[in-house]
């Protein structure tokens, strides 16, 4: 128990496609399916409940995070406020979903499917593998924020517009412009537009700042339009003619 919580992890590193990351991907979708299946077979306060215990349950494993590494003493302003993009959602995915503020899921389906799907593909818990307590509130957090965008459009009937896509797109730029200039203040680096992240991924493989910027902004635009691309028929089906 010790180890699971330890702040000088001495296990192995996180596996990608692993054992542990093969078992955790199969509870998820059977879990997710589990729950959407639940959301959909009930009536508008059976609906109410389950989005409130997730929201609840997603908001216990943020906080939990948190107090871990208060208790370990590596909370810091420059790594831990909620300013990267899936610690963003948890707090608009909670929200949301507690006071049914539909509003936000655009948000919430954009950013919670797009943003984190990554990180359960290929999460980043640090020198943290499994069973560690990292790896698995990541994991964690990640898969509910993919469940909660599918939510949206399977159970609670969300139908994403182009005009959805482009201020989902627009607003990622205004967020990533004004975090670089909150990342040279604190000494941070948010949203990874001052610098490459600091353990091994995807952007790697890029060029260096700031072009890799560049390249995460075509993949955002093409993994939003993807999104979007289902719902396209329907919007056009139900414009006015001319």
């Amino acid at each position: 128990m010790q180890e699971f919580f330890t702040r000088d992890y001495t296990g192995g590193a996180f596996e990608l496609f692993g054992p542990g990351h093969i078992l955790w991907l199969a509870l998820a979708t059977v879990g997710g399916i589990v729950l959407i299946r639940a959301g959909r077979g009930a009536d508008a306060d059976g609906r109410r409940r389950l989005r409130r215990s997730f929201a609840v349950l997603l908001l216990a494993n943020e906080f939990g995070r948190h107090l871990w590494a208060l208790s370990q003493g590596s909370w810091t302003i420059q790594a831990d406020l909620p300013l990267q993009m899936c610690g963003a959602m948890v707090w608009v995915t909670a929200f949301a979903f507690l006071f049914d503020v539909r509003r936000a899921f655009p948000f919430v389906y954009f950013f919670g499917i797009a943003g984190a799907l990554q990180g359960v593909l290929t999460p980043d818990a640090g020198i943290y593998g499994l069973p560690h307590y990292v790896a698995i509130e990541t994991l964690a957090s990640h898969s509910s924020l993919v469940i909660g965008g599918l939510w949206v459009v399977l159970v609670e009937g969300f139908r994403p517009t182009f005009r959805h896509f482009w201020v989902i797109f627009g607003g990622l730029n205004l967020a990533a412009l004004g975090m670089y200039f909150l990342n040279s203040a604190l000494g941070s680096n948010y949203l990874f537009v001052n610098a490459k992240p600091p353990n091994a991924s995807i952007v790697d493989l890029m060029p260096e700042w700031p072009w890799y910027i560049l390249v995460l902004e075509i993949i955002a635009f093409a993994m939003f339009f993807a999104l979007y691309l289902p719902f396209r028929r329907r919007e056009t089906a139900a414009s006015p003619a001319g």
